[in-house]
């Protein structure tokens, strides 16, 4: 069977058996030092499956689906078999999106990540010890719409020889019907596209930049129910809230630090902390 990657990664930070484990904060430095870095791939957006593959020979767009099967009941009722045909349903869907969306979102992936780095002081440079794996995310909800947004994932090598790796992701508010992708978008439709998504890694690269310099603090524990993270499967991610506004919230988790807008797509609720019970007297 094969891995389900993005999943997985939902399940276990969700930490429903045992205290959750958040991204630990980046390395920091300071803000007269410029930084570098090289590009590289990780594995885990790097390999499709069934549930994810990529949109553009670069591999710089990542689709994840996951409709098609028949749910949890199906895998419930009929255990192993269940969730074989499960697998099998949902990846006839993801092949039939892909055929539909392959090359028909044109977005300079690499390039619009050099920008918004540069003007970050961050420069891309083939002997820099940091490694850096930008790439957009296409996500599909229920209704056939498309939502999007862009993610780095960063491996820092450290004094003592260890490797701090993180992963930053900034959802966009954009929500674009399938359909329109699949027939053209249209000149209007690709520039919102291509602004929101510059747009993204700008704000992005100033996340990443921010968690260098100790600026992000930690507040109140959170769960976050987000249709872009799970856009199936209703699982509660735990965090923990840096920032809110009425626009956007920024929050630290196990799957790292994630910037999400206050919209449909989203709740959040305050984790209600048990008081201890009293031990009686003797």
């Amino acid at each position: 069977m094969r891995k389900i990657f993005l999943i997985c990664c939902f399940m276990l930070a969700a930490g429903c058996t045992s205290a959750p484990q958040y991204q630990s904060p980046a390395p920091l430095t300071t803000k007269e030092n410029s930084e570098s870095y090289k590009l590289f791939k990780h594995d885990g957006v790097n390999t499709a499956s069934h549930v994810q593959v990529h949109l553009d020979e670069a591999k710089d767009i990542a689709y994840v689906q996951s409709f098609g099967g028949g749910g949890v009941a199906l895998g419930v009722a009929f255990g192993p078999l269940g969730v074989l045909a499960n697998i099998s349903m949902i990846q006839a869907e993801t092949k039939s999106d892909l055929t539909q969306l392959y090359n028909k979102i044109p977005i300079p992936v690499s390039a619009m990540f050099t920008e918004a780095a540069s003007a970050k002081s961050i420069h891309y440079d083939d002997n820099a010890e940091g490694r850096f794996h930008p790439f957009m995310m296409v996500v599909r909800d229920e209704n056939e719409t498309l939502r999007m947004g862009t993610a780095l994932i960063v491996e820092l090598p450290q004094a003592d020889g260890k490797v701090w790796s993180g992963r930053y992701t900034h959802q966009t508010a954009l929500h674009v019907p399938l359909k329109n992708v699949a027939d053209g978008l249209d000149e209007s439709e690709y520039k919102t596209i291509y602004d929101a998504i510059q747009q993204s890694f700008n704000e992005l690269t100033d996340i990443y930049q921010q968690d260098r310099l100790g600026q992000l603090t930690d507040h109140e524990q959170i769960l976050v129910n987000s249709t872009f993270l799970t856009p199936r499967i209703t699982i509660e991610l735990n965090g923990v809230l840096l920032k809110q506004d009425e626009n956007r919230v920024l929050v630290r988790s196990g799957l790292g630090i994630i910037s999400l807008p206050q919209d449909d797509s989203l709740e959040l609720e305050k984790v209600r902390v048990k008081a201890s019970k009293k031990r009686a007297k003797s």
